[in-house]
């Protein structure tokens, strides 16, 4: 079974740490068993744009274990998991910051997410 979502991702809102108030998350429940990809690409604020350094954290996990899948080094501008999930499963993708520059103008960071499996 094709499996395939995109999702445009706004945030943080405020200060916060992974996983606290503030952060922005999008969650999906695997339809069924296999592996699924996970394909990020983030706007974030630069120095150049008057912005500042960015200090995003994407967090994705699964709820069902839990267990912490993947977790980026601060400020990372994309990346891509693949990860097994059993049929029911609700993955995560979060990003937070508590750098100032990430959340100093609403939508200051976009997250493009494209989810996939089985294709």
């Amino acid at each position: 079974m094709a499996f395939n979502q995109n999702v445009e991702l706004v945030g943080p809102y405020q200060s916060s740490a992974p996983g606290a108030a503030g952060s922005s998350s999008y969650a999906f429940t695997a339809p069924v068993a296999g592996v699924y990809s996970l394909d990020w690409k983030i706007m974030l604020p630069t120095p150049v744009g008057g912005g500042g350094l960015s200090g995003i954290i994407v967090t994705i996990t699964n709820a069902t274990g839990p267990v912490t899948i993947f977790s980026s080094t601060p400020g990372a501008q994309g990346g891509k998991v693949d990860t097994l999930a059993a049929a029911n499963d609700v993955i995560t993708f979060s990003m937070s910051s508590t750098a100032a520059a990430d959340f100093t103008t609403l939508n200051n960071v976009k997250a493009t997410i494209a989810i996939s499996s089985g294709v």
